[in-house]
């Protein structure tokens, strides 16, 4: 097996209607739940809906975060309205699988900065290591 990296964008909040941030981001997202719904080990302790560009064999994250950003450049300032409105928080997680300890480059460039600046989203980094 490679190391593998998956990009996602999730909108986060206490109670809000996924299938509005659908119509309105005109996007069909990877997965969405309402707060309480019942997960697979817990119940849902917020409101999410998230896409993501799914596991790609990659050394560098940046490859997985351009092909996000291409999803979403064009509806920044959609989310910039929407945060305020629905009372919601953007999160980009980048989660990567290594095997044979060979972790990808990790380079944040300027266009993920500046976006995640604009739109008021944090960016994580989860890794697991086989």
């Amino acid at each position: 097996m490679k190391t593998n990296v998956n990009v996602e964008f999730n909108i986060v909040g206490d109670y809000f209607n996924p299938d509005v941030v659908t119509q309105i981001l005109n996007l069909e997202p990877t997965d969405s739940y309402i707060k309480g719904d019942k997960g697979r080990y817990t119940t849902r302790k917020e409101t999410c809906w998230s896409i993501e560009t799914g596991y790609y064999e990659s050394f560098d994250i940046s490859q997985q975060i351009n092909l996000m950003l291409k999803t979403i450049s064009e509806k920044k300032e959609i989310l910039k309205k929407l945060r305020t409105q629905i009372d919601v928080e953007y999160l980009f997680m980048i989660v990567i699988k290594i095997e044979d300890n060979r972790g990808p480059a990790m380079i944040f460039e300027s266009p993920i900065i500046e976006f995640a600046n604009y739109i008021g989203a944090e960016i994580h980094v989860d890794y697991y290591i086989n």
